[in-house]
């Protein structure tokens, strides 16, 4: 057999990298539960990154000052009417702009 080459980190038959000393004394770290556990917890951060990604576009939208972006991807909505007159007006807020809109 031929050696394995240095830079196959992953290889099991990598002396080195796998079954020594140094790795069995600290590689095994963490909890066996969620060694066993793997694919449900790898799947909840795997959505869990995946909605914070849909956050962060979402925030990324609320930093433009562009009118309609800001009115289709508000963080704040009001809406308010004043009873004497029967006028409304709402407010779309983004993180760096404000949005009025005044209606009779």
């Amino acid at each position: 057999d031929a050696p394995v080459a240095w830079w196959k980190v992953f290889n099991p038959s990598n002396r080195y990298t796998n079954d020594n000393l140094i790795m069995i004394a600290f590689g095994n770290v963490g909890f066996k539960y969620f060694d066993k556990n793997r694919k449900y917890w790898m799947g909840a951060a795997m959505w869990s990154t995946l909605i914070s990604i849909a956050f962060t576009i979402a925030g990324c939208f609320a930093l433009s000052t562009n009118m309609n972006i800001v009115k289709n991807t508000h963080w704040v909505y009001v809406v308010a009417k004043d009873m004497s007159t029967d006028e409304y007006f709402t407010a779309h807020l983004g993180l760096r702009s404000l949005v009025y809109t005044s209606e009779p």
